[in-house]
């Protein structure tokens, strides 16, 4: 969990409606792989729709859960990286947008091997809660404010695990691969209505 002082800073950086990161989860490993390139490119252009005018900073997508091989995830993120123009770093697809925020496809399903090996990539020495939190969140430099997850309000996605501390939670039913950018923006609409504790409760 984060530190009074780091989310206090956090607080400080909050947008106009207290969104800085969002996450949107959807689509298996499988839906992820069947997903072509053009489809790709629809999928960003209504992510990156769906962040405009709001103020955000970063904006992350992710699978829902599943499992890749090596080889899946580099040919994930070689459609991903020409359908966006965006850059390619371990598992990781990264551009920027003209508006000044960041849109970032991690193509993991598998939340907690993903906080594993980077616990592993890290020296002992430097192993600390905001180092943690730095690494599992880049390019963001923080957790998210809101996760828009495409999947049963039953289950907590099997790629998520170090997201969830203080983040929202909304639920949306839309199949991923019809993702519109109204989705994630019914979703903001709904996060700006909520008293946020940060994983505290009412005393």
């Amino acid at each position: 969990m984060l530190s009074v002082a780091t989310l206090f800073k956090r607080k400080k950086g909050k947008s106009v409606h207290g969104l800085v990161h969002v996450l949107v989860c959807g689509g298996s490993a499988v839906q992820w792989l069947d997903t072509t390139t053009q489809e790709w490119g629809r999928i960003a252009l209504e992510v990156s729709n769906s962040a405009r005018g709001v103020g955000m900073r970063w904006i992350t997508v992710c699978p829902y859960g599943g499992t890749f091989t090596e080889a899946d995830r580099e040919l994930v993120c070689k459609r991903i990286a020409t359908a966006t123009g965006g850059a390619v770093e371990n598992s990781t697809v990264t551009h920027l947008e003209s508006d000044g925020f960041t849109v970032s496809f991690n193509v993991c399903a598998d939340g907690q091997q993903r906080f594993v090996d980077i616990a592993n990539s890290l020296p002992e020495s430097l192993m600390t809660e905001e180092a943690l939190s730095y690494a599992m969140h880049r390019p963001a430099l923080y957790d998210p404010d809101l996760v828009v997850i495409h999947g049963p309000t039953n289950k907590v996605p099997q790629s998520l695990m170090w997201e969830l501390g203080y983040s929202e939670l909304v639920f949306v039913d839309t199949p991923w691969r019809k993702l519109k950018s109204s989705d994630v923006q019914q979703a903001i609409s709904d996060f700006t209505t909520r008293e946020r504790r940060f994983g505290g409760i009412d005393v």
